[in-house]
């Protein structure tokens, strides 16, 4: 990997800590991820910019749900939003 990419992809880099706790606390259904669900019963990610997985259909509603529960996710949203403190990260996520 080039240094001009590994500078890009880490201009901010987030707390690790932060990254576990709130990715935790969404395994565990303490916080759920933002965004809405249409007439049909299919769920949108409110940050759906930076999910990587394919768009909820009737047969897979949930699929944006799931992705916004995992690490990846809840780094991405920490690196997009530059945040700093659990309270930020839990408000963006």
């Amino acid at each position: 990997m080039s240094i001009k990419k590994q500078i890009k992809m880490r201009l901010f880099e987030c707390n690790e800590e932060i990254i576990d706790t709130v990715y935790k606390k969404l395994q565990s259904r303490e916080i759920h991820p933002s965004g809405s669900f249409d007439k049909a019963g299919r769920f949108i990610a409110e940050n759906s910019d930076i999910v990587t997985v394919r768009n909820p259909s009737r047969s897979w509603p949930f699929s944006h749900m799931i992705h916004c529960r995992t690490k990846k996710y809840v780094r991405r949203v920490c690196e997009k939003f530059q945040c700093e403190t659990l309270d930020e990260l839990i408000r963006h996520v």
